[in-house]
């Protein structure tokens, strides 16, 4: 009938015009992209501070996060939070500039705030257990650099794993590590430096201790690291720069 191919027009018109939304921001995500390429190629003569504020103001909008995404700035992001001393001229050690860190933890957070599939929520998922370890160990830090200053043992508490709930981030981290996907996630958010850290700050912080808290945060650390590095030539490099 004429009434059920109309209906059949609209239909067509409809899923047609469904189709063909994508290409409209895909052309203005390319444009994106290239911006990002762009702002990349001229942040090679900058310093920390100057990348670490440039990626969080490209990180506001969900757009440019996708750009900054495809474009690769997520390496460079984890090089701010995690700069070996190979590239300290330009970014600084491992425990490197707090402001920098501060803003680089912020524009991966940024990147990875709207998850829109299994994938995504898996990244955020080990993205939080990866942001409560580094601030942990920022805190070990700061402990370490200022406790020779006159008076700042009786003002700064040591900072406790325990009150810090690093045990269950670990233990969860360590369970996860097992599993591929999860593996690519902490691959890719720099879960491999973040653990490496933790266990260097630990070892730090305490030493030679027995105290059973500490002896089973290192064993679910080394066993993620175990995990990490199996097999990847990479992860195992990576792993070397850490006393």
């Amino acid at each position: 009938s004429s009434g059920g191919q109309e209906h059949d027009v609209g239909s067509v018109m409809s899923f047609s015009s469904t189709c063909s939304l994508p290409r409209q921001p895909a052309s203005h995500l390319g444009t994106k992209v290239e911006m990002v390429y762009s702002l990349l190629s001229m942040l090679g003569t900058h310093d920390k501070d100057d990348m670490s504020r440039t990626l969080l103001a490209m990180s506001s909008s969900q757009d440019s996060c996708i750009a900054m995404r495809q474009s690769g700035c997520l390496p460079l992001l984890i090089q701010l939070l995690h700069g070996n001393n190979k590239d300290s001229s330009l970014l600084g050690a491992a425990k490197g500039n707090r402001e920098a860190r501060a803003r680089a933890s912020a524009a991966l957070h940024n990147i990875h705030s709207q998850p829109d599939d299994k994938r995504g929520h898996r990244e955020m998922r080990v993205l939080h257990l990866l942001e409560q370890i580094r601030a942990y160990c920022l805190g070990c830090w700061e402990w370490q650099d200022g406790r020779e200053e006159a008076g700042w043992k009786s003002k700064h508490v040591k900072p406790s794993p325990v009150e810090n709930q690093i045990g269950p981030a670990i233990c969860v981290l360590m369970k996860l590590s097992f599993d591929e996907d999860h593996r690519h996630a902490m691959n890719e958010l720099g879960g491999l430096q973040a653990i490496a850290e933790l266990l260097q700050a630990d070892c730090e912080m305490f030493a030679m201790t027995s105290d059973q808290y500490n002896v089973t945060l290192r064993r679910y650390a080394g066993m993620a690291l175990t995990n990490l590095t199996f097999g990847d030539v990479a992860n195992k490099s990576k792993l070397c720069f850490y006393k």
